[in-house]
């Protein structure tokens, strides 16, 4: 099987203090891997957001605004932002890698 990532919806919207939340599915046969978030404003450097890895280990760089949601039986991972702000209009990148 070839390793693929799919994201629905790469630019968050949503209204100033609400929450949003991004999807991205993922397919693997690897037995572990690291799933990864991050987020660019127009032509600047990727930001790191968030890090998890297959057996649970996670980093999270962005701040308790942001959480992830695995679900493995789906082979998703959903990104959330709470407390919107203006900064967070961004585009956001979903990726994958086998370990």
């Amino acid at each position: 099987m070839e390793d693929a990532v799919t994201q629905t919806q790469p630019a968050a919207s949503g209204v100033e203090g609400g929450s949003v939340t991004l999807d991205c599915a993922y397919e693997t046969d690897a037995r572990y891997y690291s799933l990864y978030w991050y987020k660019q404003h127009g032509a600047e450097k990727l930001v790191f957001l968030l890090w998890e890895y297959s057996d649970g280990l996670k980093k999270n760089e962005a701040g308790e605004r942001c959480s992830v949601d695995v679900k493995k039986s789906k082979s998703s991972i959903s990104l959330r932002i709470t407390g919107v702000e203006l900064r967070d209009s961004a585009t956001y990148f979903c990726a994958f890698n086998r370990d």
